[in-house]
């Protein structure tokens, strides 16, 4: 399909995904956007603050998007005047292996119940 384009074409198409990784690599991946998540803090309440390069701390909603893995897990929260979500990537060697077990706990039982809950609400 990109071959039947002209070579004009397909440079500026090449162009734009080169442009789009570099973005999406320096934003996200080096944590340089000011969304960029570098912190995350779940009190004992159930309560969950994200902490953005740009925003610094801020109360936080879970999503049902959240994802948990033993190997993997991405949290995705929404924070009040943001309309876009804010995920944070965490992997097994990102935290001590203990608080890593803890937070995929707390997501699968605590977080679960409240997203649950929450989906319950909408009905």
């Amino acid at each position: 399909m990109l071959a039947d384009l002209p070579v004009p074409v397909c440079s500026a198409l090449l162009v734009g995904v080169a442009v789009s990784c570099v973005y999406a690599v320096r934003g996200r991946a080096l944590l340089r956007a000011a969304s960029s998540v570098i912190g995350l803090q779940i009190e004992e309440g159930g309560r969950v603050w994200v902490r953005t390069v740009g925003e610094g701390w801020s109360a936080a909603t879970l999503l049902d998007s959240t994802f948990v893995n033993p190997w993997l897990t991405v949290v995705s929260v929404a924070t009040r005047g943001r309309h876009r979500a804010h995920h944070a990537v965490i992997l097994t060697d990102s935290m001590a292996a203990e608080d890593f077990r803890k937070l995929r706990v707390w997501l699968r039982w605590r977080g679960g119940a409240d997203l649950a809950g929450k989906a319950r609400a909408r009905q």
